[in-house]
């Protein structure tokens, strides 16, 4: 290969390699090759994270989830992973919503309530007010939780109200709240149920 032939191959190894530690050192400067609106449980950890850390809502909830899951290779301890959920919650994440709406109930083991994780312990008030959010916004599964947690109420008045919300519950698709509205009514009758469905929307829902 004579000298001239022997310049253009350096020079064109030149550019590649000024090209390809370019690109490397933008994707390392915080571009990451995955658009975050993509992410999913199938996403690597490693991209999850990236995304988490940029704030995608999403990606926080994701990582949540591969923990709770143990999913092989998402190796994320308890307080990253509830750390995590928090920041979904805080940023609108419904699905991490609804999932801190439980996880502030607890599981009730032995006759009482009890958190499932150390790091996140028993808030019903967070847990009711989760509730009462997402089932304005028309969460079914939230609607059934809101009007669960009124039908021990003292009050009939209250109880008629909570009762509207298992049946907004159930017109919405959610299994245990159409479950719930059929037992009652085989139970009592229809006239609590009517009584609930007269209230008008600013009363139900207040």
């Amino acid at each position: 290969m004579g000298k001239f032939p022997k310049f253009i191959a350096v020079v064109a190894a030149s550019i590649f390699a000024v090209g390809f530690f370019s690109g490397a050192y933008k994707k390392f400067e915080g571009q990451p090759a995955l658009d975050c609106s993509d992410a999913s449980a199938e996403t690597s950890i490693g991209q999850l994270r990236t995304c988490a850390e940029a704030g995608d809502p999403a990606s926080q909830y994701l990582m949540f989830v591969h923990f709770e899951e143990k999913t092989t290779g998402y190796n994320i301890t308890e307080t990253n992973a509830v750390k995590w959920i928090l920041k979904a919650g805080e940023s609108g994440n419904i699905d991490a919503k609804l999932k801190l709406m439980r996880l502030y109930k607890g599981s009730f083991e032995k006759r009482r309530y009890v958190p499932k994780y150390k790091s996140l312990p028993l808030d019903e008030d967070k847990s009711k007010a989760l509730a009462r959010e997402l089932a304005l916004k028309g969460v079914a599964k939230a609607q059934y939780f809101h009007g669960v947690f009124g039908l021990s109420a003292y009050t009939q008045e209250t109880y008629i109200r909570s009762y509207r919300w298992l049946i907004e519950a159930a017109k919405n698709g959610d299994e245990l709240a159409i479950s719930e509205v059929n037992f009652r009514r085989r139970r009592a009758g229809d006239e609590l149920y009517l009584e609930a469905m007269a209230l008008k929307d600013e009363e139900w829902r207040k």
